[in-house]
């Protein structure tokens, strides 16, 4: 790329202005990440330019790169994927940073060799994952899987399709809890942070929003804890520069977990990157545009929850917010965001057994009637919210199972055809085909993991 193309497109005037060449984002290793500035009429006008663009389209479309929101690439990174980590993404779509994650996960793995680990990508919306699955697809890795449910409500019991836990694959506990060592909650939000880039969203922008998607953001990243293993990492991110969205939901999950969750000091990683530190004190608007200093300061019947408003002193001091990360966007021509990222340093009470019983059960109880409402409370809690295309809508037909092609008789002629040996791993193919089927109309290739 920077043969073929930047090198000529140094010094370049366009309508008498001379246009930067694409650059290599300075806290992104290897030169991994470039950032490309110029607007669509300049490419128009330019040969080279354009030329360029068409390399950038064809190159995205074979899986070669991903076009992304410069800042929106530090939470991946933060992660530390390794390759036999299994990845828990919890509101994927449209999959730019899932496309990310499974390149950390392929990055140290021999050429036609699969990794351990697996990317589990989940979205709350069909549609959104089927963009999810052609952002991905692109990428050709056997590890990942889609998913489509609720992210506050993700299950986490394994609870397989099999009628009888003999015929779970071998290695694979017929009721076991889903575990992950790596979990992403890049949640939904009012993407106020992305005003740079879609200046719409200051019309439509309410101080109602982030105080209803405050609810369903907790909820989330609440989820997100108690499927990321003990010693895991955990990543809390948003679009949006709002305090309620960000410190204020930290707050409330490190007060539910408190000690069995702590902040994670980044301060020495990606050291070019410019970052603030996370707030410690805030005020919140409701929806009629009033300020408030303290929860006791909130009239009845008001949207404004106590969850919304800042740590006290004491809390203050062993919750760290600090160690939060703001990203503004004139402090390095990106746009606004927030990260936190977490480790899991014990299991909470309620996942060890026997073990504060009491408030176990009315947790589950809680969690019962989320579920039983769950769909009319996300609708209400992203009400207002045109940005993160976030309503649950489950794929309106029932859609057949995955199921082994070693079931299938007539894939016994495609071994014949082919001359397949018994070396060959045909317990790793996949097929929605079933039994006496005539023919397989497609076969899918998965990892071990993934099987």
């Amino acid at each position: 790329m920077k043969k073929d193309y930047v090198d000529h497109m140094k010094g370049v005037e366009i309508d008498g202005e001379v246009v930067e060449p694409p650059r290599p984002l300075a806290w992104y290793a290897d030169e991994l990440a470039w950032q490309f500035c110029s607007s669509r009429k300049q490419v128009r006008k330019n040969p080279v330019f354009n030329e360029f663009h068409k390399f950038l389209v064809n190159a995205n479309e074979e899986g070669h790169l991903t076009r992304q929101e410069a800042v929106s690439m530090i939470p991946p990174l933060l992660l530390h994927v390794e390759p036999q980590h299994k990845v828990l993404d919890m509101c994927a779509a449209p999959g730019q940073k899932t496309a990310q994650i499974l390149e950390r996960l392929h990055s140290s793995t021999p050429e036609g060799v699969d990794p351990e680990g697996l990317v589990i990508a989940n979205d709350s919306n069909w549609k959104r994952c089927h963009l999810l699955t052609h952002q991905t697809q692109r990428l050709g890795s056997a590890n990942i899987l889609v998913v489509n449910r609720q992210a506050e409500h993700f299950p986490i019991h394994l609870k397989p399709f099999y009628k009888r836990s003999e015929d779970a694959p071998k290695g694979l506990a017929f009721d076991s809890t889903l575990q992950f060592d790596r979990v992403l909650c890049d949640v939904p939000c009012s993407g106020d942070g992305t005003l740079r880039k879609a200046p719409d969203i200051w019309g439509k922008w309410h101080a109602n929003n982030g105080l209803v998607l405050h609810r369903t953001q907790s909820k989330i990243f609440k989820r997100g804890v108690k499927l990321v293993k003990q010693d895991g990492i955990i990543v809390y991110s948003t679009c949006s520069l709002n305090p309620v969205e960000n410190e204020a939901v930290v707050a409330d999950v490190l007060r539910t977990y408190k000690g069995t969750l702590e902040l994670v000091d980044c301060s020495d990683e990606l050291p070019a990157f410019i970052r603030r530190p996370g707030i410690t004190s805030w005020k919140v608007m409701d929806k009629e545009g009033r300020w408030f200093s303290c929860f006791e300061e909130v009239p009845p019947k008001s949207l404004v929850r106590a969850s919304h408003f800042p740590p006290t002193e004491e809390e203050s001091g062993w919750m760290h917010l600090e160690l939060c990360m703001r990203i503004y966007p004139h402090d390095q021509d990106t746009g606004g965001f927030f990260v936190s990222v977490f480790r899991k340093t014990g299991q909470w009470p309620s996942q060890e057994k026997g073990k504060n019983k009491q408030k176990e059960e009315e947790m589950e109880r809680e969690e019962e009637e989320e579920e039983e409402g769950g769909d009319e409370t996300l609708k209400e809690s992203i009400a207002g919210d045109a940005t993160t295309g976030a309503t649950f809508e489950k794929y309106p037909n029932a859609e057949a199972p995955y199921l082994p092609v070693s079931d299938n008789t007539f894939f016994e002629t495609v071994i014949d055809f082919y001359g397949l040996t018994a070396s060959f791993p045909r317990e790793q193919l996949m097929s929605r085909s079933e039994g006496e089927r005539e023919k397989l109309n497609k076969v899918y290739y998965v990892s071990k993991p993934v099987r």
